[in-house]
């Protein structure tokens, strides 16, 4: 497969998820990151100076991470910790 055709696949694949986006909101793009998630189902998360075992349970409707540290389920953006693999 040439670059060319690469791309216009991959732009054309974008675009139909950008338009199911649209129709139906972020529940369907939830619902495929779910599926196809390759995170582990438990790693270590580092916020600040402190380093905790973790279980991610999902992604919120806000698409933050949902896991569960210890006892309490928390929501994560991004910014807010650094996945580390055991």
């Amino acid at each position: 497969i040439s670059l060319d055709e690469f791309f216009e696949v991959a732009l054309a694949a974008l675009a139909r998820g950008y338009e199911r986006f649209l129709a139906e909101g972020f529940d369907f793009v939830r619902e495929e990151w779910q599926r196809m998630s390759v995170l582990p189902k438990s790693f270590s998360v580092v916020t600040g100076a402190q380093r905790q075992e973790a279980e991610v349970l999902g992604l919120s409707e806000s698409g933050k991470l949902i896991v569960r540290i210890l006892d309490q389920v928390r929501e994560l953006s991004s910014e807010e910790v650094t996945l580390c693999l055991p």
